[in-house]
Parts: structure tokens; sequence; C-alpha cells
């Protein structure tokens, strides 16, 4: 398993096959190598995972400026910011892909944690997506044993207590790993399967391919609320269908139809799956305000 490969291999997809992969890997290898020129610099082990987290962490929210002692070559790179304008993607989908981050050093809540965890698989050092109602954050490991979370929107280290303090996370989300639950390579490769089916459905619409592709996203990822509620538009989707080609029947008519039935309880299983894993909806214009907070936040910090 690569997350790199996988991340390229949807976005090329969406991009008809357009996205170079030597692009694509050269500006990765080179935000990786002025980490290494740093872990260097700085004496730290190499297998200190919290150490070499936060040079990440470093690298990706400010600038450095190092260079590599034997060859003289000089290293620099620039922060990663959040791009506040069209963060959703609706105007111009690829503003959520990691390869607009690599081309423009900034990006939003899924493209900035997906580099970092890129970095840190080229690093061979642990870090994990972490997720809450809209959004995304990275969370390490400390050498106590404690978790540090990565707020790459703004650029800081954060707590538990500020992510929860949306007020959106239900304890029933926590319970049921929806949210706030740190998961691995194998299921970050899961989600970007759901990714996959929702580029495909913004390109090309919903078939059997979405469902396939939701179905295995699942079977890696189980509690991947995500691919959940896909799958849930899938079946509402296809039930609304199936109703209008057969005219529009009553519920007791549907029931008849075995096919039809059995779509309409795929549907309600979906949507009982959601309810009962705590889920919760968190308003657009609520993370949208949460957002402007952030901004504005930054801005006086600027300023000062």
């Amino acid at each position: 398993m690569n997350l790199k490969k996988a991340v390229y291999t949807i976005e090329n997809a969406y991009l008809d096959n357009n996205l170079s992969y030597s692009k694509f890997n050269s500006q990765i290898k080179y935000i990786t190598d002025v980490c290494r020129q740093k872990i260097k610099h700085d004496k730290i082990d190499p297998r200190n995972n919290e150490a070499v987290n936060m040079v990440i962490y470093q690298v990706m929210c400010d600038t450095t400026d190092i260079q590599n002692p034997k060859t003289k070559v000089f290293y620099k790179s620039y922060p990663y910011t959040y791009d506040f304008n069209d963060f959703w993607g609706r105007e111009d989908y690829t503003k959520q892909f990691v390869s607009k981050v690599l081309k423009t050093h900034s990006g939003q809540c899924r493209s900035l944690p997906l580099l970092y965890l890129i970095i840190a698989e080229e690093l061979k050092t642990n870090a994990y997506w972490t997720f809450s109602p809209l959004h995304t954050f990275i969370r390490f490991q400390l050498n106590n044993g404690n978790w540090q979370n990565v707020e790459l929107t703004n650029g800081r280290l954060s707590s538990d207590t500020w992510v929860l303090g949306s007020g959106f996370v239900k304890s029933e989300a926590l319970i049921s790993k929806i949210y706030m639950d740190t998961i691995d390579k194998k299921q970050s490769i899961a989600m970007l399967l759901a990714d996959l089916s929702a580029e495909y459905t913004h390109k090309v619409g919903y078939d059997d391919f979405v469902l396939k592709t939701l179905n295995r996203s699942l079977e890696i990822y189980p509690n991947n609320i995500v691919s959940i509620m896909r799958k849930a538009d899938y079946y509402t989707l296809l039930l609304k269908y199936v109703i209008d080609q057969k005219g529009k029947p009553t519920l007791e008519q549907l029931k008849q139809d075995q096919q039809a039935n059995n779509i309409y309880i795929k549907r309600n299983e979906m949507y009982d799956m959601i309810d009962n894993s705590g889920y919760e909806d968190m308003p657009k214009d609520a993370y949208e305000n949460w957002l402007k907070s952030i901004d504005n936040e930054i801005q006086k910090t600027s300023r000062k």
C-alpha cells in the first residue's frame, strides 16, 4: 500500500490521465528532502516519531531555509496555507486535490492533511488522518503516549477540546468512531475510494461503479461515515428511479415488487446505520463561519 500513489491515481483519473506522476513525485520529494535536511541539521533521531512529525509540521506551516553541509545545496520551503476561495470545490473540483496544493502552496482540510500524510509516509514515520464534522486533521503520538492534533487550516497545534468545541460531535459518534478516531494507511486508502466515487459521480453520474467502489471502501473501513452516506445517496437515487419507472406506485405496491422492495430495504438500512452512528449534520454555513473565524485570527496574528 502506498498513499502517495493512491492519491495520484484518483486525481489523475479525474484529470483524464493528464497529471504527470514524475512532476507530482518530484514536488513531494523536494518537500521530503527539506524535512530530511532539517532532521539532520537539528540532529534529530529519524526514529523519534514525535520529533519527525514536529519537523513535518514546521516545514508545512513555516518558512524553512536550510543548507546541506556536504553538497552546499540550499533548500527553501514556504508555508502551505488554507485557500478560503471555493474550498468546497463547487466551482473548481480540483480545489480539493493534493496536486493543487503542490502547485499553489494552498489547500483545504482534505488536501493539506493528505499532503502531510504522504510526507510522513516518505519519511517512514507515523501520523494519522482524523475526522470531525465536515473537517479532517492530523494526529500523531507523542513520546509520552499522548496524542497531538495538527490543525493545518491555521497552522497550529490544537487540542481535542478545541475540535469538540464545534458542538456537532456527539458522544455516540465518538463511541462508533466515525469522528476523532486515528485511521491507519489502509483505512485512509479506503477513504480515498469514497473520494473516487464522489469524483466519478461529479463527472459521470451514478452507476454500478459507484456501488462497487463504496462497497470496497466499507469492506476495509466499515465505520467510514462518508462511504455510508454516499451509499445511502446511491440507493435513494436508485429507488427514485425505480419508482418513476414503475409509475410511482404506493408503498404497499412497491413492497410487492421484489426488486424494488430490496432497494427500499437497502436504502433504509443505510439510513439506520447513519442514525445509529451518532452522526449529526453540521450546517455548511456553520462550518463556513468557523473557517472565517480562523481566517480572522490568522489576519490578526499576521498584523502583530
